[in-house]
């Protein structure tokens, strides 16, 4: 396996245990709207949205 992959793979596991470990409710305020969700959903969407703006970066180089 290739270094990268066991790399991306790793990270995916800790930001899974990472998001497990938080599961309490916290709260978003952007502009006008107040949104409260789990910390678990917050965290991962920010990974979501990281990665793909990694890989549109990586793209359009």
């Amino acid at each position: 396996m290739k270094p990268k992959k066991v790399i991306v793979i790793i990270l995916i596991v800790i930001v899974f245990i990472f998001g497990l470990q938080n599961i309490n409710v916290g709260t978003i305020n952007l502009l006008f709207w107040r949104l409260e969700m789990p910390a678990i959903f917050l965290i991962f969407i920010v990974f979501i949205i990281g990665f793909i703006s990694g890989v549109l970066f990586k793209a359009f180089k």
